[in-house]
């Protein structure tokens, strides 16, 4: 027997290669006999470095740059295929890595993340994919382009340093000086959101509080965001995706970039499809399950690549709320982590724990079935 993993994380309380190695104890404290594939999934966001590292044994690189407050930080990126870079900008501007009391995206900046794709210029590579997702900006790429050479001005002709409170300033942008090197360059943007860059849906509003944006202050930032987006000859503010990661989005297509669904993207680079043809079984999750799961979210992707082969594949989360018949229609089974009441702290405490658990339950189950 032989059976896929390839789940998400649970966020907050396990990556997804924690997760699928949860899954495979619980597989093989059942039958040591059946052969497991591990294929961490992610949506485009965190996690995503990781799970095309795992799948394709990617080389790391290490390199210097700054977090959100430009504060000297050391951090990697993985190189797969040997000539394409996987950059994680929540590894280098994330919004975890900030205490609460230092979230205020008037202050942050995406320069570090402009850095870290400068250092991997520098090395010789050209092909890139960005995952977006978990970041503590939102200045809409200022920082990330400011890094990159281009040049911004305020009404004066006073050159900013491109921080989050530049927006309300930045009157002129020159691109006449950003590095040569990204004509040759291409980027592939993993993502998992659809927002543009402004208005009801767009990044502040949806995204901002979580970063520090005061409810009065919404508005204003967006607003900001809107005048800074004219000022380019691409208008790709409304492209979906534009708003992602604080208007990363909007910057890297400023670059060239081309959007990707983040799990599409994975299981893509990873051969999903080829490596769920050998199965007899495909196990996947993340943390919470509910109807936006059958909205491109990885579980969703990977049942579909099975579904194609005539896999089953079982979904395994840790919470599952909504409309369950709306999850059995493309899962062959729905189940919970949790067994037994208690606090979400304790449910993500043990999380690990009881997906082995829960797991050797439906392997039980599917042996006893076939």
């Amino acid at each position: 027997m032989h059976i896929v993993i390839a789940p998400d994380s649970f966020k907050g309380s396990a990556s997804a290669i924690q997760v699928a190695e949860a899954m495979k104890r619980g597989v093989q404290e059942i039958d040591p006999s059946i052969t497991v594939d591990l294929l961490p999934m992610a949506d485009g966001g965190e996690g995503t470095e990781e799970a095309l590292a795992v799948a394709l044994e990617g080389k790391t690189v290490s390199v210097s740059t700054c977090d959100a407050l430009r504060r000297k930080i050391d951090t990697t990126f993985t190189v797969i295929h040997d000539d394409t870079v996987v950059i994680e900008c929540a590894k280098c501007i994330g919004l975890p890595m900030l205490a609460e009391r230092e979230r205020n995206p008037m202050n942050a900046s995406s320069y570090g993340l402009g850095v870290v794709v400068r250092e991997a210029l520098a090395i010789g590579y050209r092909k890139f994919i960005i995952g977006l997702g978990g970041s503590a900006v939102n200045d809409g790429g200022i920082g990330l382009l400011t890094a990159l050479g281009y040049t911004f001005t305020d009404a004066k002709g006073n050159e900013l340093e491109g921080n989050g409170s530049d927006l309300f300033q930045v009157a002129a942008v020159d691109s006449s000086s950003r590095d040569e090197r990204l004509s040759e360059a291409t980027f592939i943007i993993a993502n998992d959101v659809t927002n543009t860059l402004c208005g009801k849906e767009g990044a502040t509003a949806i995204y901002g509080p979580q970063k520090g944006v005061k409810e009065e202050d919404i508005t204003r930032f967006d607003e900001a965001l809107a005048c800074y987006a004219k000022l380019f000859e691409k208008r790709e503010a409304d492209e979906p995706g534009a708003g992602a990661a604080g208007g990363l989005g909007f910057a890297f297509l400023q670059l060239g970039g081309t959007m990707q669904p983040g799990a599409q993207l994975i299981a893509k680079e990873s051969k999903l499809l080829k490596r769920i043809r050998r199965a007899d079984l495909v196990l996947t999750g993340e943390g919470q399950s509910d109807e936006q799961t059958l909205f491109g979210k990885a579980p969703y992707v990977v049942a579909q690549f099975a579904r194609e082969q005539k896999v089953p594949t079982v979904l395994l989360s840790g919470s599952v709320t909504g409309n369950l018949e709306a999850l059995r229609e493309v899962f062959a089974g729905v189940f919970s982590t949790v067994m037994q009441p208690m606090s979400l702290r304790d449910a993500m405490e043990n999380a690990e724990q009881s997906i082995v658990e829960m797991t050797k339950n439906i392997i039980h189950f599917y042996r006893q079935s076939i």
